[in-house]
């Protein structure tokens, strides 16, 4: 991530108005029958890191837009965009001076509340794009054993209303990734 980052600054080391800069970006949480979609990032920044997916925000779309885009590009989720567009429960800017490393990230977080389907599963999906990986993982499992990118848990926490275990929890009985 320090090479990223690094490239990152001297590529924007002459914009004109430094303390203007930072990135637009939108991710999706994606929860169905108390499960949250997350993907293995493949590359940096957070390669390896469980993440919402998502990604930056083009000109020419809205970040609820962005949100679907990138839930599609890397998570394949086989619902139809209009299942998926009409599952949104909430949305929430995250835009914390201190969010990420390197020229500040602000991302608008959509979330979707998909219905398992008549058995009960989980709609299907698998990692493409920028994901090396996608699992539909358990609310609470995410917050507190998944190492998540940056602040992926803390905003799972918030648009799900999820707190983790205390500290004092008997650590032996989780499993972690």
């Amino acid at each position: 991530d320090w090479n990223y980052f690094k490239k990152e600054q001297t590529q924007f080391a002459k914009y004109p108005y430094p303390e203007t800069l930072s990135f637009n970006c939108a991710d999706a949480l994606i929860e169905c029958n108390g499960h949250v979609l997350l993907i293995k990032r493949k590359f940096a920044p957070g390669r390896n890191c469980w993440a919402l997916p998502g990604g930056f925000k083009n000109k020419n779309e809205t970040f609820t837009q962005t949100a679907m885009r990138e839930a599609f590009e890397e998570t394949n989720l086989r619902i139809p965009e209009k299942v998926l567009a009409g599952s949104v429960v909430g949305s929430r800017l995250f835009d914390s001076p201190t969010r990420g490393s390197g020229i500040p990230r602000i991302t608008f977080v959509v979330h979707f509340k998909l219905a398992p389907d008549v058995d009960g599963k989980l709609p299907r999906a698998n990692g493409s794009d920028d994901a090396a990986e996608t699992k539909w993982v358990p609310i609470a499992d995410a917050v507190n054993t998944y190492r998540l990118h940056d602040d992926h848990c803390d905003i799972i926490q918030v648009m799900t209303g999820t707190k983790p275990l205390p500290a004092f929890y008997n650590q032996s009985i989780i499993n972690t990734k």
